[in-house]
């Protein structure tokens, strides 16, 4: 028997990419190295709380090396329970059915299609989801014998979260605070709340782009990745938890450790949130990502494929030099001997720090500009075959950098795949913010496509939400 995967492209037309993969393949993916290599999809690294897959464990020997984290005064440690971790669950699976009700009824308000620059899905548009939170959950959850149940949970953690946050905050009102799970961040959810796109439109207002410029791709980029660091700070709960409840990769994390621990409650249940201070001093254009295997430093690369910035490339001896210092010092401490860790400096390149440490390696880890299907590539991250290579992007981007091909070695078929840093609709702005001689508001009552304010792209969502409250889920 075999497995299909779908690929949706990240781009605004073209095929959806359809693979056939087999059980062997599949099991290639989960025992990702020789031996006891950690791997995110084996049980023990949920259920184990000694496991250095999770950030309390790796993180206690190395604490003063690691971003935010220096001073432990301002961090806290939450556990979050059984009943917290499935109102989580629940919540992200029911806003996506509402969310694909909606997204149906669009779409054949439009010719099956979703309008040109909407993001693709309900459950990613931040208006729709604020939407639904407020006529949805706040108004008849409470009347839902199990959904008052989850609100309660979600109001309980929001409370836990808001004492934390205050915590590392200290005594400053303009600082913030960053939260994430034992094991990820929901980094992937900041397309998916407004002061996004806030944050990019004046990011982007501040900068000069010339539409022929060959500059202006890295300076998109630069700013996709400004704002998306922003976007992680979060001054309330109420923040955080749009982080929380919004992100792909946080309901995975749940779900896989609900599934490991087999639903017994909160005697297993052991996943912990995480909150520190959000540290401004750090330049995530400056960001970068090293690979160990068999306890042997083997690459490290830029974060980002995408990131063009001539001071890397003047600066890469003392970037390393400032990275190396810091690598060495936290080797003696770590008893991990497969992992990938990330490292960022501050603008002025005085200061390097680690952001956080991965038990393991690609193709689960990212690898930058590094190519997981090139053999090469391939043997010198996972085995350290080759010589050691710091790589970054030497040269400004061009649109050929946003495609790569795949040769098939038996068929001998070329597939061609186009990436891009950021969602089809967040392209489609930038694209609008820059022809826009007034500075583009998409998300504003000015905008034509968001006009009512509800994130429905201008159609009837009274019809839609009338037909929606008539499915129930429990």
């Amino acid at each position: 028997s075999g497995v299909t995967v779908v690929f949706r492209p990240p781009i605004r037309q073209g095929p959806s990419m359809r693979v056939a993969v087999s059980l062997e393949d599949v099991k290639k993916e989960v025992d990702t190295g020789k031996g006891d290599r950690p791997c995110y999809w084996k049980a023990e690294n949920h259920v184990d709380e000694t496991s250095n897959l999770r950030v309390e464990n790796w993180l206690k020997p190395i604490r003063h090396l690691v971003l935010a984290h220096d001073d432990a005064s301002l961090s806290s440690t939450i556990r979050i329970t059984h009943d917290q971790g499935t109102a989580i669950l629940r919540y992200i699976e029911e806003v996506k059915m509402f969310a694909n009700i909606r997204d149906t009824k669009i779409k054949a308000q439009n010719n099956g299609q979703m309008p040109e620059g909407h993001p693709e899905e309900g459950w990613k548009d931040p208006l729709f989801l604020d939407h639904h939170w407020e006529t949805e959950v706040l108004k008849n959850w409470p009347s839902s014998k199990n959904r008052s149940k989850w609100l309660k949970s979600l109001k309980e953690l929001e409370s836990e979260l808001e004492t934390a946050i205050t915590k590392a905050k200290g005594n400053s009102e303009t600082s913030a605070a960053f939260v994430k799970l034992s094991v990820r961040s929901p980094k992937d959810a900041v397309f998916n709340q407004k002061r996004y796109y806030e944050i990019l439109e004046k990011r982007l207002s501040e900068r000069k782009i010339n539409s022929v410029d060959e500059k202006s791709l890295s300076i998109r980029v630069e700013a996709i990745r400004y704002a998306s660091w922003k976007a992680l700070k979060c001054y309330t709960a109420k923040q955080a938890m749009d982080l929380l409840l919004r992100s792909e990769r946080i309901y995975v994390d749940i779900l896989q450790h609900e599934l490991f621990t087999k639903g017994d409650k909160d005697r297993k249940f052991n996943l912990n949130a995480h909150v520190a201070p959000f540290k401004e001093t750090f330049d995530p254009s400056l960001e970068f990502r090293g690979f160990v295997a068999g306890g042997k430093r083997t690459a490290i690369t830029a974060y980002s494929p995408f990131v063009y910035d001539e001071k890397i490339v003047k600066e890469k001896k003392k970037i390393w030099e400032k990275i190396d210092e810091i690598w060495t010092q936290a080797e003696a401490k770590l008893t991990l001997k497969d992992y990938s860790i990330d490292f960022c400096l501050s603008p002025d390149l005085k200061e390097c720090r680690i952001i956080e440490i991965n038990a393991f390696l690609p193709p689960l880890a990212g690898c930058g500009l590094f190519d997981y299907d090139n053999e090469k590539d391939r043997k010198l991250m996972l085995e350290g075959v080759g010589e050691f290579e710091f790589r970054i992007k030497s040269s400004p981007l061009t649109i050929d950098d946003f495609t790569k091909e795949r040769t098939d070695h038996k068929t001998g078929k070329v597939t061609k795949m186009v990436m891009m840093p950021a969602p089809p609709h967040v392209m489609f702005l930038i694209d609008g913010i820059q022809k826009s001689k007034e500075g583009a508001r998409p998300w504003g009552p000015s905008s034509a496509l968001w006009e009512n304010g509800s994130g429905t792209g201008g159609f009837n969502l009274e019809v839609i939400e009338k037909e929606q409250s008539t499915c129930a889920v429990c």
